[in-house]
């Protein structure tokens, strides 16, 4: 109860969630999700010593046919590229396997829908690659379709199907409008950096985008935890709408 008699209000269960196109990331081991940041980590301008080394070890050996040495550079630089990819895939992997075994709900609109509707339960029998539009957060399988989509981890399911069986006023028409939590949380902890005069700055952007989960955290403690909401590409984004990278 609140003071004054007042009933508490209900929590928002759907600000736990994390959107489909970020729960790969967002609920990957923390190594890989390390290793899969410094693929998008500016590395810093090599000194002439340095880019010799560098060039050695792209171009091992050598060849008195320069095509022959291209076309290897070449290769190697496919194979280069080719690992966030990987990576990403590994985590998707992960994570569909880990949904199959319950550790990981989902929940979203079903198609067609009207203004009214309330997400629902995705079956599991759609936690399938070839069912995952991972970048628009759908599911489309087996003559079902579902949009938004949100991942929650297991714990929340009875909580979540709770709320949903005595379809509470606070949802309003199931329409989300503006930002979602997270993003909100983002801009403001980018915000209260700007005016403090830790950004704009000139460190590498995985140490700002360290620095905004760091302060979005302080502005709301324990809203996100193990930083779900706070995906590398999601501080990423935002950061680029508020400091627009300068122009080379």
């Amino acid at each position: 109860m609140c003071p004054d008699g007042l009933i508490t209000p209900q929590r928002d269960i759907w600000a736990n969630g994390v959107p489909l196109a970020d729960a790969d990331y967002s609920f990957a081991p923390e190594d890989l999700r390390v290793e899969y940041d410094e693929f998008f980590n500016p590395s810093p301008k090599l000194s002439g010593k340095d880019r010799l080394t560098a060039s050695a070890e792209i171009m091992p050996g050598s060849s008195s046919d320069p095509v022959i040495t291209i076309a290897k550079n070449v290769q190697r630089l496919v194979e280069i590229l080719a690992i966030p990819s990987e990576m990403r895939w590994d985590m998707r992997n992960r994570l569909l396997i880990s949904m199959g075994e319950g550790k990981f709900v989902a929940y979203g609109y079903e198609i067609p829908r009207n203004p009214a509707d309330f997400r629902v339960k995705i079956p599991s029998d759609l936690f399938e690659p070839k069912f995952m539009n991972w970048e628009n957060s759908t599911i489309h399988g087996s003559g079902l379709e579902f949009v938004s989509v949100l991942v929650f981890e297991s714990g929340l399911a009875q909580e979540i199907d709770a709320q949903l069986a005595k379809k509470p006023p606070i949802q309003g028409t199931g329409v989300k409008r503006g930002p979602s939590p997270s993003s909100t949380a983002i801009e403001e902890a980018i915000r209260s950096l700007i005016n403090d005069g830790t950004l704009p700055n000139h460190n590498h952007q995985k140490q700002n985008i360290e620095i905004v989960r760091a302060r979005a955290h302080e502005l709301h403690p324990g809203e996100f935890l193990h930083d779900r909401g706070l995906s590398h590409e999601s501080i990423r984004v935002v950061l680029a709408k508020l400091i627009p990278l300068a122009k080379k």
